[in-house]
């Protein structure tokens, strides 16, 4: 009886392995392995450039964030604008940075005597 039912597992696990290589036949024609592979591999290339660059894009705005260049910049743009209009900017006081309230168009003309 113990053997009977050994042989009927058998028979089962041997339709079950059939099917299973059925499928497998199936998917191996339906998909092309060698050609996934070498598309990954693509993509892993592309994906390892574009980190890289990644990188070396930040690297470049970190370093262009220097503080000092940001100065020397003000430095240089207030010596041409003293230059351009021939020391009158030095005249000027120093800028107060006021909130502007919004104002409405024909109160605008009004207080600028456009109407």
């Amino acid at each position: 009886m113990m053997s009977m039912d050994h042989q009927i597992a058998s028979i089962r696990m041997a339709g079950a392995l059939s099917k299973s290589t059925d499928v497998m036949k199936a998917m191996s024609a339906l998909v092309r392995v060698p050609e996934i592979q070498q598309t990954m591999m693509a993509l892993s290339k592309e994906m390892t450039k574009a980190g890289i660059m990644e990188e070396l894009m930040q690297d470049t705005f970190e370093s262009l964030e220097d503080e000092s260049l940001d100065e020397e910049a003000d430095e240089t743009l207030d010596a041409i604008l003293f230059e351009v209009t021939k020391g009158e900017m030095g005249k000027v006081g120093p800028v107060v940075d006021k909130a502007i309230e919004p104002v409405s168009f024909t109160t605008f003309l009004k207080e600028t005597k456009f109407c």
